[in-house]
């Protein structure tokens, strides 16, 4: 075998095996079940024959409606779902008033004890005095208040509800959902 032959075909064996490590066994290209990766990003669009950057890039400009989700830190994309439901950011935000923008609050009923709201989704914990409801508006929720020296846990409640309690407690923990 001459020596340009035996060169070209380790070429195209090499190629070959490259080819075959850059797609992952489970995407195959244009034909996606699940999430493909695309470098480093994760790709979740059904029906979709995305298989470089160049048409991911495509994808990201076009007005097709979809989610990115960036590493904050690096500010590069992690990811691109299909639709663009909005994020739901963990149960973070706790104001003394309850708002149009609350997911759950814990009512007072008493000057000047204040309403509380709570933002996102998760579990917070803390000390709400003089608490006499418990509402749920766009998100279900649970609470809990403390009661002669125990915590009681309410009933989790869906949206646009209310647990109203027959006297003022001290509301100890709030999940929303």
């Amino acid at each position: 075998m001459s020596r340009t032959i035996r060169n070209a075909a380790i070429w195209l064996a090499t190629l070959t095996v490259a080819g075959f490590a850059a797609v992952p066994a489970w995407a195959e290209p244009g034909e996606t079940d699940g999430p493909v990766q695309i470098g480093d990003i994760k790709v979740s669009i059904d029906d979709s024959s995305i298989d470089t950057r160049a048409e991911l890039d495509a994808y990201i400009e076009s007005d097709e409606a979809k989610t990115i989700t960036v590493d904050r830190a690096t500010g590069e994309m992690t990811s691109v779902i299909a639709g663009n439901e909005p994020a739901i950011s963990a149960l973070t935000s706790v104001t003394n008033k309850c708002t149009s923008s609350s997911h759950v609050c814990t009512i007072s009923g008493q000057v000047p004890r204040p309403n509380y709201g709570f933002t996102g989704v998760g579990t917070k914990t803390g000390a709400w005095l003089g608490q006499e409801a418990f509402l749920t508006k766009s998100h279900a929720g649970k609470g809990y208040y403390s009661w002669n020296g125990s915590t009681v846990a309410l009933p989790k409640i869906g949206t646009n509800s209310r647990i109203n309690l027959d006297g003022p407690a001290t509301f100890v923990k709030v999940t929303v959902y």
